[in-house]
Order: C-alpha cells, then sequence, then structure tokens
C-alpha cells in the first residue's frame, strides 16, 4: 500500500516545488518591469507562455499526460506557499500559525508573547500583502 500512496505524494510534492518556482520566476520578471516598463506586456505573455509550457511538460511526463487535479492544486499552493515566505517575518508568523495552525488569535498571541489586537493587526496586514503578491503573481 505504501508504494500506492508514495508516488502521488511525490507528485504532489514536485507540483508545490514547480508552484515556487513559477512563483520566483514571476518575482524575478517584477524586477525587469519595474525597471523597463515599455516591455511589461511582452514579459507578461513571456511568463505565461514559460509557466504554461512548464506545468503542460510536468503534466506530460511526470503525470504520464494526466491532467490530475492534486497536481495543480499542488502547482498552486507552492505559489501561495512562495508569497506567504516573502511576508514579513512577524506577519508570516501570525499568518501562518492561525491557517496553518488553526490556532486562535489569542493563542497566538500568548504564544509570541503579543496582545491579541497586534496579531489581529499582523494578520490584517498579513492578508493584504498577500492578496497584493497574489494579484501581481
Amino acid at each position: 500500500m505504501a508504494p500506492a500512496l508514495s508516488q502521488p505524494l511525490l507528485l504532489f510534492c514536485q507540483a508545490i516545488l514547480l508552484g515556487m518556482a513559477a512563483a520566483l520566476l514571476y518575482d524575478l520578471l517584477r524586477a525587469f518591469r519595474l525597471r523597463l516598463p515599455r516591455l511589461t506586456s511582452a514579459l507578461d505573455i513571456l511568463y505565461c507562455m514559460a509557466a504554461g509550457l512548464a506545468v503542460f511538460l510536468f503534466m506530460l511526463r511526470r503525470a504520464q499526460g494526466q491532467l490530475r487535479l492534486y497536481l495543480l492544486l499542488g502547482a498552486v499552493g507552492g505559489g501561495v506557499l512562495e508569497a506567504v515566505l516573502a511576508l514579513p517575518p512577524r506577519d508570516r508568523a501570525a499568518v501562518h500559525l492561525y491557517y496553518y495552525e488553526d490556532m486562535t488569535t489569542e493563542e497566538i498571541a500568548r504564544l509570541l508573547d503579543r496582545s491579541p489586537a497586534t496579531v489581529r493587526s499582523q494578520l490584517m496586514r498579513g492578508r493584504d500583502r498577500l492578496r497584493v503578491l497574489l494579484e501581481e503573481g
């Protein structure tokens, strides 16, 4: 039973890494977009083509040409994970504990030795930054 589960799990982890790589590529292209505003459309097209080609080749080679939902979710999740990792450390800790560890703001406040109001403002700031990062990407 373990080998049957290990292959999809390995593919899912690889899809997460693919999503993170696509998000990092977008961050790299964003630096060029800011310096060369005339090339914004061309860089967006280049990014979409590169990301689409990477997902297509991944599905073709690693998933035997089958479109599997968990692989797409892994790739998107990798992009979101990269955005969370781009948050400042204080906001990232609050977002991680709230959304990934399912802790309340009061529990986070006790754990991080902060007031609940501070945790709520860090969560709000983290969500706002994530929204901006994900809308750009």
